[in-house]
């Protein structure tokens, strides 16, 4: 349509619009995509009929004019249902229906009132018109996903995901009957038993009957186990099951989210879990949940990830495999998932690399520096460790190694640390800017050496240290046998660390103003700040202006409590539930959070899916956001979530006072 040939001169309208006014009106409907191909002469119909009507920032539209279908010609309005739940954010040039809710100005708002035959117009162009239309808005590949997938930040978008397999239960996709083998059977009864039913694995049940159901008892036989703990060994065919039985295993309730037993599946690196269902104050054994059964809910694509990064036979294969994440990410964002959930397991998956990388690599180190010299632990720092890896993001890693090593010993873990090091970075996580990598001897220490070096940093919280303890607070041993098959873990270690970090106010005020230096992007008047040169002019950065600034606090609310937990939102919630903050701050900044994570997914996938499939990682861009790529809605949540973080950095920093730092 071409608004600009549509002459309106000799036209009268009655009411507010005055003659002057009606051509303006009429551009502004053809602009509006609710009545895209909608002819000349009705738009000039509608704005004959129409109204004008102001409404001052903070103030209710009226009744009698929320029953019109309207256009914001200036400002904005804040739609919400029955319930009084986020339901839209419309700015200038946008359209609202009719409806039970209510609708409020965020800014002042001028509003263009339309006659009821608009409900009709609107939106009915076809679906080709619409997209022909749309392409000019389409300002980067992931725009039209960063619009829809937001939407769940509120409950608000419960409903619309009612259809998500993400969020259906297990009990709603487990197939087939309850298989069980009492573990005294022989494993030719068990192997026969699996091809009779056409199964992969069964439920190992203790020979005393009393445990036969939930508990601790039970156990898992696989065909895997059958091949690799049985044939392979040369064992008899009537060797008791219980000989190649894994125990314990993993169970998962029928009431638990599909999502939620992807996770456990992908931790524990398993394709089959026992289900269990509450009964009589106890727990009832009723099946079995597989792999397969997560493919036909569609939901198995980041378990087959897996599984191939763990077959990889070399480093270079490891980062072939790689290649796929982006589409996987998408692939979870698309059927609705949450992106914390996403983030949990794209840090499982680089949990598995550094696990098959170590694997990959120490053969090598052996042949070159002898047999490994005892149990170490693999460590992982940062947004790995509190299992929020996104797209981005380099490698922060160090090594827990045994007490009292010579001079061979320390060459050997710095071998180690330096080719796990460089198989990282071949797999696409670039080497840390600051150092924060196995290969260097500072990031190598026994369980003493890391109590003394966290020690020194909060009893001499300097700059650089402080950098080193934002990250170094948030570790996690990842990977590393030890040679009795028991992983050395260095955060048992730690927690007198973090207990005589509660007690140092010093070094909690310096933590404060770490935690309120990266400031929201948000003006005076409430707008979003944006670059205003350079290569990402016009966008702004989610994670230094929402996701830093929440994980931040996060870690100063832990450290205060003298807490153990490690994820933003498990931190978060505890100093909620201790009254370190309160919990509509809580909830803002956790729904904050959750929606900077997705909205940076999907721009980090975006970004990769135009630059290649290649295994790269994404090398920051895909944390600047074009806020003209969101939608109204995801726009309006951003500013909410900056609002409430400037709010609780301004507590933090009156708190702690911050301003004493120098």
């Amino acid at each position: 349509m071409n608004a600009g040939r549509i002459r309106c001169d000799d036209c009268v309208v009655p009411g507010s619009v005055v003659p002057e006014a009606l051509e303006d009106v009429v551009r502004l409907l053809a602009a509006c995509p609710a009545f895209t191909a909608v002819a000349d002469a009705d738009l000039v119909e509608l704005a004959r009929d129409a109204r004008i009507a102001y409404v001052a920032e903070g103030d209710a539209v009226r009744a009698e004019d929320a029953a019109h279908p309207l256009v914001v010609q200036r400002g904005a309005l804040l739609v919400t249902d029955a319930e009084g739940r986020r339901t839209d954010l419309a700015s200038a040039g946008e359209y609202v229906a009719p409806g039970p809710g209510r609708l409020q100005a965020v800014e002042a708002a001028l509003l263009v009132l339309l006659p009821e035959s608009a409900t009709d117009l609107a939106w009915s162009a076809s679906p080709e018109q619409l997209r022909l239309a749309g392409a000019s808005r389409d300002v980067s590949g992931a725009a039209r996903d960063v619009s829809g997938a937001a939407r769940d930040v509120s409950g608000a978008a419960a409903d619309l995901r009612a259809g998500d397999p993400g969020r259906v239960s297990v009990g709603a996709i487990m197939r087939g009957p309850l298989l069980t083998v009492d573990e005294r059977s022989t494993c030719r009864q068990a192997a026969a038993q699996m091809r009779d039913h056409g199964v992969s694995a069964l439920v190992v049940t203790p020979g005393d009957p009393d445990h036969a159901a939930g508990g601790s008892g039970l156990g898992i036989v696989t065909d895997r186990d059958l091949r690799m703990r049985l044939v392979a060994e040369g064992l008899s065919p009537d060797t008791p099951v219980a000989a190649i039985t894994t125990r314990p295993v993993r169970t998962v309730d029928t009431a638990t989210p599909v999502s939620d037993a992807l996770l456990t599946m992908l931790e524990a690196g398993v394709h089959h879990l026992p289900v269990v269902e509450a009964e009589h104050g106890g727990e009832a054994l009723v099946g079995m949940l597989s792999a397969g059964d997560m493919l036909r809910a569609r939901t198995a694509d980041p378990l087959h990830l897996r599984t191939a990064l763990g077959e990889a036979p070399t480093v270079e294969a490891l980062a072939r495999t790689l290649g796929s994440l982006p589409s996987t990410v998408r692939f979870m964002l698309d059927a609705g998932t949450h992106a914390e959930l996403v983030c949990r397991v794209l840090s499982a998956v680089a949990d598995r690399v550094v696990q098959r990388a170590l694997q990959l690599v120490e053969p090598d180190v052996a042949a070159r520096h002898g047999p490994r010299p005892g149990p170490y632990g693999f460590l992982v720092f940062g947004s790995q460790a509190r299992r929020e890896r996104t797209l981005g993001g380099d490698q922060d890693t160090g090594l827990l190694v045994p007490a009292g090593l010579d001079a061979p010993g320390l060459a050997w873990f710095e071998a180690l640390g330096t080719a796990v090091t460089a198989a990282l970075a071949e797999c696409g996580y670039p080497r840390c800017d600051g150092g924060v990598m196995a290969e260097r001897t500072e990031w190598r220490h026994d369980a003493d050496g890391w109590r003394r070096r966290f020690g020194d940093w909060v009893r001499a919280p300097e700059p650089e240290a402080l950098l080193k303890s934002a990250i170094a607070f948030d570790v996690r041993t990842a990977a590393g046998p030890g040679n009795d098959g028991r992983r050395p873990a260095v955060e048992p270690h730690l927690r007198p660390v973090r207990a005589r970090a509660a007690d140092s106010g010093i070094f909690l005020a310096h933590v404060a103003g770490q935690a309120v230096r990266h400031r929201p992007p948000l003006g005076f008047l409430g707008r979003l700040v944006v670059a205003r040169g350079g290569e990402h002019s016009g966008a702004f950065n989610v994670k230094t202006g929402a996701l830093l600034p929440i994980t931040d606090l996060a870690r100063l609310f832990a450290l205060t409590r003298g807490g153990d937990e490690m994820g933003t939102h498990e931190r978060l919630t505890a100093a909620g539930a201790d009254g370190v903050v309160s919990a509509d701050l809580v909830a803002t900044l956790g729904e904050g959070h959750e929606l900077g994570v997705r909205v940076r997914l999907l721009s980090q996938a975006g970004h990769l899916g135009r630059a290649g499939a290649s295994g790269d990682r994404d090398d920051g861009d895909g944390d600047w956001i074009d806020p003209t790529t969101l939608s109204p809605l995801v726009r309006s949540q951003l500013r909410e979530v900056f609002k409430a973080v400037r709010a609780a950095q301004e507590w933090v920093a009156q708190r702690y006072h911050t301003e004493r730092l120098g």
